[in-house]
């Protein structure tokens, strides 16, 4: 068929029991992780013939470990290394940023990049791509490097083509319905103003009962978008 919507594909992060991290220093994750992405970047291909305008494939960049990394500038140059290595020809691939304590198989690991807007900013900058915000990953990652949201949003702005919209609490506590956590949204949104790209509502268990959470939380955006 033929659909009006933008097509946005996330990427996934799961194959059988393996988690795929495009950052990952164990050669055989690695390598299923950027063969998996590319399968997925193919399919996207072919679904886009049935959407509107140019689609976009949201990746996360991983480099996730028990113990924090010594030196993550060697994750981030894997994760260049795998996005320079997808063929991904008419799509936007846009690396998402991450929460610093990410549960993966029941256990909570650290996150050691994509958490701060300097350090993204930067990587943007030199390899050339926009990128999905996550408002909740965001809050939780700013609240554990003890800087401003805000200010956050203020330095990514430009590079931004999607947006995943929920609150987060503390480190750890992501994906709550907006205002049931620490996310100042009037002062969010107001810096958001203008945005004119995609964006959904991503609150855990989100889709239940006809997809009630998410309603309720673009209806509880809607007072402050501009």
């Amino acid at each position: 068929g033929q659909f009006e919507q933008q097509l946005v594909v996330h990427a996934p992060e799961y194959m059988h029991r393996t988690y795929l991290d495009p950052s990952s220093e164990d050669a055989d994750i690695l390598r299923v992780s950027r063969q998996t992405l590319q399968r997925a970047l193919d399919l996207t291909k072919s679904l886009s013939a049935s959407f509107q305008g140019r689609p976009k494939f949201i990746v996360h960049p991983g480099g996730i470990t028990l113990e924090k990394h010594p030196e993550p500038e060697r994750l981030l140059e894997t994760f260049a290394e795998t996005l320079s290595g997808l063929s991904a020809d008419g799509i936007d691939v846009l690396p998402e940023n991450l929460p610093p304590r990410p549960w993966v198989f029941g256990g909570e690991w650290a996150g050691n990049i994509f958490l701060v807007a300097d350090e993204m900013e930067q990587f943007l900058q030199e390899q050339g791509y926009s990128m999905c915000f996550d408002t909740s990953h965001a809050a939780l990652a700013c609240h554990a490097a003890g800087v401003d949201l805000v200010d956050q949003v203020k330095t990514l702005k430009p590079y931004i083509k999607h947006l995943h919209v929920s609150d987060g609490a503390g480190i750890g506590e992501e994906g709550l319905q907006v205002g049931e956590g620490t996310v100042d949204w009037p002062a969010v949104m107001a810096e958001l103003a203008g945005y004119e790209h995609t964006m959904i509502p991503e609150i855990w268990q989100g889709h239940l009962h006809n997809g009630r959470g998410f309603l309720q939380a673009m209806g509880k955006l809607k007072k402050y978008m501009k």
